[in-house]
């Protein structure tokens, strides 16, 4: 009986040289283990309450674009519909979220914290705060940088649109740094003014 030896070559081979790529697991598990680092601190702060990520999450982008639709939410979050009235109709009933009918079409609702939404936020955001703080004022400005450039590249090209430009100014003032105030141009050259801001929060239904 006649045997012959079967090479694998081709994706399998391929797969193997990734499998085996120290850099890749370097990526995959320094994101696994800061998230969920991340995720603990939240907890921490939301399970007294009742509440857990998909809350925690919801709450976030309500926070962050006061006033945006539940439709545009669910776009943003990339969930079901059912997912999300879930998450928000327990918000809704627990005091942490209101919805205002939108005045040129009643058929939208628009989505803001109430004082205690935005109590419970802060408390879980916190703590997430103090852990990137100290991380970058551990590794330094340039990581960060370094870090969200790395982190927005890996998303897809339709959650780009979602992630903000990098706030420079919020950067030096999380690594502890201060930055010099912004001069204004033209005739009232020599007097201090505030920067523009650099994002824009997600808008539209």
């Amino acid at each position: 009986m006649n045997t012959k030896s079967t090479r694998h070559t081709g994706p399998a081979r391929t797969a193997s040289k990734l499998i085996s790529n120290g850099a890749f697991w370097n990526v995959i598990e320094a994101h696994f283990f800061s998230h969920i680092h991340l995720r603990d601190v939240a907890e921490a702060e939301l399970a007294p309450r009742g509440l857990s990520l998909a809350h925690h999450r919801t709450l976030a982008f309500i926070a962050n674009n006061p006033g945006i639709s539940a439709g545009r939410l669910r776009t943003v979050l990339q969930v079901s519909y059912q997912a999300l009235n879930t998450i928000l109709s327990h918000l809704i009933r627990s005091d942490y979220v209101e919805q205002r009918t939108e005045e040129r079409d009643r058929r939208i609702k628009n989505l803001y914290l109430t004082s205690e939404g935005s109590r419970a936020y802060e408390a879980s955001v916190t703590r997430q705060f103090e852990v990137v703080r100290q991380a970058a004022i551990e590794c330094g400005p340039d990581a960060v940088r370094g870090f969200v450039a790395m982190a927005n590249a890996m998303a897809s090209v339709a959650s780009r649109e979602f992630i903000r430009p990098l706030d420079e100014a919020g950067l030096d003032q999380m690594c502890g740094k201060r930055r010099p105030p912004h001069r204004c141009s033209g005739p009232s050259s020599g007097t201090t003014c505030s920067p523009k801001p650099l994002s824009r929060p997600c808008s539209g239904n």
